[in-house]
């Protein structure tokens, strides 16, 4: 569903990142808990690539404590509380990086994901104002903003902010969104977008399960089954998808792919999150799937994403 532009990921993973020294490099984070500022923030930076969050976000904080004024530190700070899933303690950490730093993109995400949260869709777009296209964190910004003009009911101002956001590789993506905010809003034009996600990308488990709930939910139970036949005829499955199968098979209609603005607009950040961590940036990848959770706690996908990620770094007790 989308495909990785190794330039805007490298663009977002420099906001998170810097060199570590060569001494490092084969250390365990509680290793590096050293009083001083920068220790602490060396440490959180190691701990934060090697996905113990828990330990990067508490490094960073203690660094951030006495360095409130460094926008390297604030930043980096606010973005390990988001990859431990502590979102909501991260919004006032992100509020002072604008004021160092106003034009800072993931700040301002983070500010309107919490916004988006509590349905202040006016608050989303003012605080989304100015962010351009440049890497992921402002293509989601761009998203997060269109949803918010779904909330006001103004779906075809929506459209308008994800075209603004188009280009070639991002087409299905943006497709699969439409799709999403069509059928969350009853509008026909939701199957429309729906097809053309699902003929561009008929292997995707959650295009697939978008095209298939429309189909179903419409009358179309046949044409349903068939689509889902041939997604399992290449051997692939999807639990999420295996579910909308049995409800069809048992004559019940599927019902809607997502009930609310912030359960749809979770999987923005779980399409962009699995993308990124497959691409080799775990740790960016984890910011955007707790962001993901963040709108939908109960998302078993978003769970299962972060659960796999943590596994593969070997932070068996952080995945269970």
């Amino acid at each position: 569903m989308l495909r990785i532009n190794k330039v805007l990921c490298a663009r977002f993973l420099a906001i998170l990142l810097i060199a570590l020294p060569t001494g490092l490099a084969n250390a365990q984070p509680s290793q590096f808990r050293f009083p001083s500022p920068s220790g602490s923030f060396l440490a959180g930076q190691y701990a934060f690539k090697e996905l113990s969050t828990s330990d990067a976000a508490s490094a960073l904080m203690d660094a951030a404590q006495s360095q409130w004024d460094n926008p390297a530190v604030i930043e980096r700070a606010f973005a390990a509380l988001v990859a431990d899933g502590r979102v909501r303690e991260a919004e006032p950490v992100a509020r002072r990086m604008l004021e160092l730093a106003p034009s800072n993109s993931l700040a301002k995400l983070v500010i309107a994901t919490v916004a988006l949260k509590e349905r202040r869709y006016a608050s989303v777009i003012s605080s989304l104002e100015g962010v351009g296209l440049s890497d992921f964190v402002d293509i989601s910004a761009a998203v997060v903003r269109a949803w918010a003009r779904v909330g006001q009911t103004d779906i075809e101002t929506g459209f308008k902010e994800l075209d603004r956001s188009a280009n070639g590789s991002l087409q299905n993506f943006l497709a699969f969104h439409k799709a999403l905010m069509a059928d969350l809003a009853g509008k026909p034009v939701a199957m429309d977008y729906a097809r053309t996600a699902y003929e561009n990308d008929p292997f995707m488990g959650r295009v697939v399960e978008l095209y298939v709930r429309i189909l179903a939910n419409e009358g179309n139970a046949q044409e349903a089954l068939d689509v889902l036949s041939e997604f399992e005829a290449q051997g692939l499955s999807h639990p999420s998808v295996d579910y909308v199968r049995q409800h069809i098979l048992a004559g019940r209609l599927p019902g809607k792919f997502a009930t609310s603005i912030p359960m749809a607009a979770s999987e923005l950040f779980q399409g962009i999150g699995v993308a990124i961590g497959r691409d080799g940036s775990p740790e960016v990848a984890m910011v955007f799937l707790q962001l993901g959770r963040y709108l939908h706690p109960k998302s078993d996908t978003l769970s299962l994403s972060i659960a796999q990620f943590l596994e593969a770094s070997e932070r068996f007790e952080a995945a269970n």
